[in-house]
């Protein structure tokens, strides 16, 4: 449910196509299937969410480190949460 500027009382949103409308979900799942029967790899397999989750969090242990990095990264600790926590970046900024 939302509540928009312009509009009087909540409303339900009407979403067509995209990751949130049911044709995603009806092609993950025939993907699914699909790489069951031939054994190739789902398009939403797990290693391949790692692997861009390991792009996104590159540029942060290079800044965090101030240096070049090399992937696959081997971290434990992720390099925006240490930061923040040191107070290399957010709210509570060192200067």
């Amino acid at each position: 449910m939302i509540h928009g500027k312009n509009t009087t009382g909540w409303a339900e949103p009407v979403i067509e196509g995209g990751m949130h409308g049911s044709d995603f979900f009806v092609a993950a799942i025939e993907d699914l299937v699909d790489a069951l029967k031939t054994g190739k790899s789902p398009e939403m397999a797990a290693r391949k969410a790692l692997q861009a989750a390991e792009v996104i969090l590159s540029p942060y242990e290079s800044s965090r480190l101030r240096a070049r990095i090399d992937l696959p990264l081997d971290i434990t600790v992720s390099p925006f949460l240490d930061m923040l926590e040191r107070g290399l970046v957010g709210p509570n900024r060192k200067s």
